[in-house]
């Protein structure tokens, strides 16, 4: 990876936590992001890591010299224009800042305890609704790179979305939101 795409790597892993009501923030999000399923509930990263919130790519036969950066944690409830907005946002902050790229996380950052993983700075991503939507309403990074418009009507229809719906037990969300983001 260049100097220039790990800083930029390294600007999305530290806005993760801010950018997850944009990339994951549907009162059904918080299903998926737990443990084993390909997710990416921990702000790390890793080449080929599936657990891993960021996973790098590289090149392959067809490609020798490219690679491809995944950010897991998106979802199909994601405005796609929004989400590809606030990771281009979040690796420019980071190529700006000059963002310091932590260290390669090489296993699934489950099987690590809990004193390696905050050794390693790996922040657990949140599973609930509310917590990744007040982390959004109140982030000054996200309000710069797609405005306090737009930021306050997500946060506005995740807010309602959870007052509705937030008392309603995993197979009720699944029936009620099933098609929701498909059409």
């Amino acid at each position: 990876m260049t100097s220039a795409g790990e800083a930029a790597v390294a600007g999305v892993l530290r806005g993760l936590p801010d950018a997850q009501g944009i990339l994951c923030g549907s009162i059904v999000s918080g299903l998926r992001m737990r443990p084993g399923n390909w997710a990416g509930i921990y702000a790390c990263w890793g080449t080929e890591n599936r657990e891993a919130a960021v996973r790098f790519v590289k090149g392959g036969a067809g490609s020798a010299y490219g690679g491809n950066v995944e950010v897991k944690v998106v979802d199909p409830s994601a405005n796609p224009y929004l989400a590809s907005a606030a990771i281009l946002g979040l690796a420019l902050d980071g190529m700006k800042t000059k963002a310091v790229l932590p260290s390669e996380t090489t296993v699934d950052p489950t099987q690590l305890s809990d004193v390696d993983r905050d050794r390693a700075g790996i922040l657990r991503l949140a599973a609930d609704q509310a917590d990744a939507i007040a982390v959004l309403d109140s982030s000054k990074l996200l309000r710069c790179i797609l405005g306090d418009p737009v930021v306050d009507a997500v946060v506005a229809v995740r807010q309602l979305e959870h007052e509705r719906y937030g008392d309603l037990d995993p197979a009720q969300l699944a029936d009620k939101f099933r098609m929701a983001w498909s059409v």
